[in-house]
Parts: C-alpha cells; structure tokens; sequence
C-alpha cells in the first residue's frame, strides 16, 4: 500500500468512526436530545438538547489495532484544543472526547478502566488521566464547573470485519431496542438499523455548515426504529385464515403498493380515524386491531384499489396487510416516542 493510498485509508476509517460514534452518543443522550450533527458548525458531533444546551464531540480514530496507545497523546492535545472552546461556551452541557484507542492518554499511563469501552467525567478519572489531560490543556484556565463537564469515551471499533469492527454499536443499539416497551422493538436487527443511521447521518454530513437541512431531528432520527417495527411486525393471519403461501406472495408481489398507500396521508388518517371511533364503539373497551380488520376490511376495497385484484384470498391479503402497516405504524411510532421522550 502507497503512502498516498494509506492516507485514503485512514481517513475512509476515521469518518467511519465519527459517524458510528454518533449513533451511539444518539442514543446516550436520546431522551433529552433535539437533533443532531455530524460534521457540525464547531465539531465532529454536536447534539443540540431539548432545552438548547448541546453536547460537543471530538472524534478521533486510530487506525493501527496492534499498535495501542501508538499516536494517542497528538490526539489527545488536538482534541483539548477545540474542546477547552467549548466548555467556555454559555450553552456547553458536555464536552466529550470520543476515541477507539483504548490508552487514550499515553502508551505509559494505564488505563485499564478503558479497556472495555467507557464513558467518564474528567473528575471520575485516576489522578495520573488526569494530570495528562490537564497537560495537554496547557496553560488555560478552566473553572471547577467547567472541568465538570469535559468526558472520555472510548468506543471499540477495529477491524476490516464488519461484524468485528461494529460490535461495540450493534452491541449499543440492541441495548436501547431492548429498553422500548414492545416486542416489535426487540425483533428489530440492530444491524440493520445501524446501517440505515450510518446512510442518515452521513448524508447529514455532506451538507454544508449553516444549511437548514444540516441537522437530523430527533423525529427523523428515530424514524428508521419506527419502520424497521413494523416490517418485523408479526403478520399474525389466522383471524382471516388466510393460506401462508398466499399471503407471502401478495406480501412480495404488492410490496411496493402496500406501501403506497400506507403512505398517503388521506388513507392513513382515515384508517386510524375508522379504528379510534371503532374502538370507542364497544362499552368494554376490548374490541382490538383484529377486531377491526376482519369485521371492516371489506369497506377500504375500493378506497385501496384492491378491487382490481381477482382472487379473493389476495385481495382480502392486500386490504389487510395495508391496514396492519397503517396502525402498527401508528402504534410503533407511540411506544418509540414514549421511550425517547418525544412529545417532552
């Protein structure tokens, strides 16, 4: 490998780094978060909070798995230089220093409490990580308060193995799918998910500095959750009685028709609309979603297009199919939303 080719690769490397590592400070702080930025108008990662203070991010890989603690403290400083700015900062509620190195101040200064990935305050570190941050602060003055909000993070990721270089995310993220109240959550792949963020914030990143669109909400960030639930969403056909075969081919023939019409707003609000005064119709409360599919399928032929489908176990199949996506997604997005604290 050229030196010009290693240089390529290095960097390919660390973007990859910043942009995992940004999924995964998401997540840490995806309660109070209200957006965020890879490639930021002052740092690698900035997530701006609901009660707009933000969280500044300096990301930077090693790329050298062998070699640990190699280049550590020339990241170290460069990372304090951008970092002690932003603790002067009126709206600083964090200043983290994000790393896959896991001797992250020194080859010489142990820091075994790193060795498995860790996050911690500047004041939870051992006297001598302290002392090394302090140095390579150099001669600025910090308040008390202000130290008080610089952290250190270290995020496994090495490795030309996928699986291998990502664990520590996947590992991250199936943690957060786990806290969601719903079985639909805990069904979703984390690598899969993973993927459709990397794709989200790196487009984000691409945008320049001051664009409107530069930040991703937390809406939107959270959206691929809400879409992944309900495509694992079990199907659940008995109550239609339905032949397995049957509906996987309309599953996979129509595909692209279900969603569709799941995503016009005029289908979607009347759907939901249908359900809601169909639900408050029954004085017990227990009529539910199968409830309403078997008993009024029938009524959303024509507003679907489903008349055109000849066999009638298809066409029952298609109808059925868009109504379970439409309220799945309904109540996907409510249970997401209530464990990132959303609607706060």
């Amino acid at each position: 490998m050229t030196a010009i080719d290693r240089n390529a690769a290095e960097s390919a490397f660390g973007w990859q780094f910043q942009v995992h590592a940004a999924i995964v400070l998401a997540l840490k702080n995806i309660e109070d978060m209200s957006s965020i930025e890879v490639e930021g108008d002052m740092e690698d990662i900035e997530i701006e909070l609901q009660n707009g203070m933000r969280v500044y991010c300096q990301a930077k890989a090693h790329y050298k798995a062998n070699e640990p603690g190699a280049g550590s403290t020339r990241r170290l400083s460069e990372a304090m230089e951008t970092l002690v700015d932003d603790l002067r900062k009126a709206d600083c509620m964090k200043a983290v220093y994000v790393t896959n190195d896991r001797l992250l101040f020194g080859k010489r200064i142990n820091a075994d409490n790193f060795s498995d990935g860790a996050f911690y305050g500047f004041y939870e570190l051992e006297p001598e990580q302290r002392v090394a941050v302090e140095k390579h602060i150099g001669d600025t003055v910090l308040l008390t308060k202000e130290y008080g909000l610089l952290c250190f993070f270290v995020l496994p990721f090495f490795g030309s193995d996928e699986a291998t270089k990502t664990k520590a995310v996947d590992a991250a993220i199936a943690a957060f799918l786990g806290s969601i109240n719903s079985s639909d959550a805990h069904g979703v792949i984390p690598s899969r998910l993973r993927r459709i963020w990397v794709q989200l914030l790196g487009a984000d990143a691409t945008v320049k500095p001051g664009h409107p669109n530069k930040s991703i909400s937390k809406k939107t960030f959270i959206w691929p959750i809400v879409f992944e639930m309900c495509d694992k969403a079990s199907v659940g056909n008995g109550m239609l009685e339905i032949d397995e075969d049957v509906l996987e081919d309309v599953m996979h023939r129509y595909r692209s028709t279900i969603d569709g019409q799941s995503d016009l707003y005029s289908v979607s609000t009347r759907i939901i609309s249908d359900y809601e005064q169909f639900r408050c119709s029954s004085t017990s409360g227990s009529r539910t979603l199968s409830d309403f599919v078997s008993e009024r399928w029938e009524q959303y032929v024509d507003v679907l297009g489903a008349s055109v489908i000849c066999d009638d176990d298809e066409r029952r199949a298609f109808v059925w199919l868009v109504l379970l996506k439409v309220l799945k997604r309904r109540s996907a997005m409510r249970e997401v939303s209530n464990a990132v604290r959303l609607h706060d």
